[in-house]
């Protein structure tokens, strides 16, 4: 049985700086996270490079794209 070929991908992580600051409460929270996905939305598509799959991880993200 042959393995399929490799997948190179790069990663990307990103996180909001504070976001657990006890000040902060859940509408901020909702504003931050849905202002981080907006910027990161059109940073890839400025860029021309496709986020082939992602997790979200609450106060941040990582991101798998091509190499």
């Amino acid at each position: 049985m042959t393995s399929p070929p490799a997948t190179y991908r790069a990663i990307v992580c990103v996180d909001i700086e504070g976001f657990g600051a006890p000040y902060r409460h859940g509408p901020q929270h909702i504003d931050m996270r849905k202002g981080l996905y907006e910027a990161l939305e059109r940073a890839f598509a400025a860029s021309g490079i496709p986020a082939d799959y992602h997790e979200d991880r609450g106060d941040g993200a990582f991101f798998l794209v091509p190499a």
